[in-house]
């Protein structure tokens, strides 16, 4: 997913020269090709997150459309006060981009988690915030991000999925049909619940199950529409509460639906471990997604 992000954004920025891009001291064997190509729109600003977002606010000021580039919680909580005064309050055409979505860092520990970034991010005025599952949606996305004239923040997993199902702009978009059960997804779990869905199609239990890579603005209509036919509904993502299932949540809340979550809990800061660890942990593994969605 992060390869088709840098080739999207070499291409788009070889059409459009107000592309610039910020990154915090990480970035290697990602970037070279852009700064070779591009060197007086890069900047290493280092370990510096508040200075580097305080940089793209200037920088889009003058014109630019401006990339921060960091790990998941570096980019979004460590230099929050300057992305909601500097960036969100004066709507400025800056894009922050992170990479190590949910555990994708696990071993590092909690300081590393990104299982909150969607919940921040979201509160913010004018803030897109987008979540790809697949290279295809990451395609999109990275596209898109050039033609929003404001705010916008996207996670990046290590999702590799390349799946050819139809993709509309800003819209819950289906990857599997089905009758009984509504699964919707966000982020690079998508392969887990995929898997999962096939075993319980064994088990006679049609999933339907439906991407959402843009959690701001929210696919209101598509969840309307599919609870006339779908009563239960089962939320899949990477993150704490406050995203995916709290969205879906507040959505619904007088609707007569039911709706399940399984998302990290807060106590996900007592461990360090892999991503495969700490999926099974909190029943994000395809083992897991299968138990909770069966005893539904």
């Amino acid at each position: 997913m992060r390869k088709t992000f840098i080739n999207t954004l070499i291409e788009c920025a070889k059409k459009d020269e107000s592309i610039f891009v910020l990154v915090g001291d990480l970035g290697f064997s990602v970037f070279e090709e852009f700064a070779s190509l591009f060197p007086d729109r890069y900047i290493n600003v280092g370990v510096a997150e508040q200075n580097m977002t305080g940089i793209a606010a200037g920088l889009s000021h003058e014109g630019y459309k401006v990339i921060t580039y960091s790990i998941g919680n570096f980019n979004t909580l460590r230099c929050f006060e300057q992305i909601r005064n500097d960036v969100c309050y004066h709507n400025l055409n800056v894009k922050i981009v992170s990479v190590g979505a949910g555990f994708s860092y696990g071993t590092a520990g909690y300081t590393h988690f990104a299982i909150e970034d969607i919940a921040a991010m979201r509160l913010l005025p004018n803030m897109r915030v987008y979540s790809p599952s697949t290279i295809n949606e990451m395609e999109i996305v990275t596209n898109q991000l050039f033609t929003e004239n404001s705010p916008c923040y996207v996670r990046i997993g290590s999702s590799a999925l390349n799946l050819n199902y139809g993709i509309k702009k800003d819209k819950i978009n289906i990857v599997k049909e089905g009758k009984d059960i509504l699964v919707l997804v966000t982020g690079n779990i998508l392969s887990n619940v995929i898997k999962a869905s096939e075993l319980l199609e064994e088990r006679g239990i049609s999933v339907c199950i439906a991407s959402v890579y843009s959690l701001e603005p929210f696919d209101t209509d598509f969840l309307k529409e599919k609870i006339k036919d779908i009563k239960k509904i089962v939320t899949v993502e990477e993150h704490g509460i406050g995203g995916l299932y709290s969205i879906v949540s507040e959505t619904l809340i007088n609707d007569n639906v039911k709706v399940k979550g399984l998302y990290v809990l807060k106590d996900a800061c007592k461990y360090a471990d892999s991503q495969n660890y700490m999926r099974e942990r909190y029943n994000l593994d395809i083992n897991g997604i299968y138990r909770c969605i069966i005893n539904f």
